[in-house]
């Protein structure tokens, strides 16, 4: 994406880098053609229905955690998106694994350690959402008062998510 300061209504004056460096090993491969990539946005697209029924698995029966993942994949809105570029499915597929992995983190029969790989985890996946897309950085705010709501302090797995949230995105800028 290049600005056009003579049209700056059109976008950002800065593209975040998280799609663009998820599409440079492909376009190394494959220069500038656009099949390649189109692949890769339904790649992105396959695993977030994994995760989404990975994440509603625990809350409702086999066939309804299945009707859910159909409806979302079979929705003619999300089709669309496999025959362009954009950075939509990818934010898609990190925002819900940085939903899959603080949930699963903040579950008690999980060992220390790997509730604190999760936590590590689930900041770098909020990380790639927030380089994906801006307004990732909503996930920050809701997991902070989610914590409040449920625990009425910060958890350490927050603590150990935001704390790799921030040091990635540190990194960034």
């Amino acid at each position: 994406y290049l600005y056009n300061p003579d049209n700056p209504s059109i976008g950002p004056r800065q593209y975040p880098p998280g799609f663009p460096v998820a599409l440079a090993p492909v376009v190394r491969v494959f220069g500038l053609d656009l099949q390649p990539m189109k692949v890769e946005e339904v790649l992105f697209f396959v695993a977030a229905l994994l995760l989404i029924h990975r994440l509603i698995q625990p809350l409702m029966p086999p066939a309804a955690g299945a009707a859910v993942v159909l409806a979302v994949g079979l929705n003619p809105y999300f089709w669309d998106f496999k025959d362009q570029v954009l950075s939509d499915l990818p934010f898609l597929f990190f925002f819900f694994a940085t939903l899959l992995c603080v949930t699963r983190a903040h579950e008690a029969e999980r060992s220390a350690r790997l509730r604190g790989v999760l936590s590590v985890l689930g900041g770098f996946a909020m990380y790639a959402s927030y380089a994906t897309r801006v307004i990732g950085i909503v996930l920050l705010p809701t997991l902070i008062v989610s914590d409040f709501i449920r625990y009425r302090w910060l958890t350490k797995e927050t603590l150990v998510a935001i704390g790799t949230f921030t040091v990635l995105a540190a990194l960034q800028y």
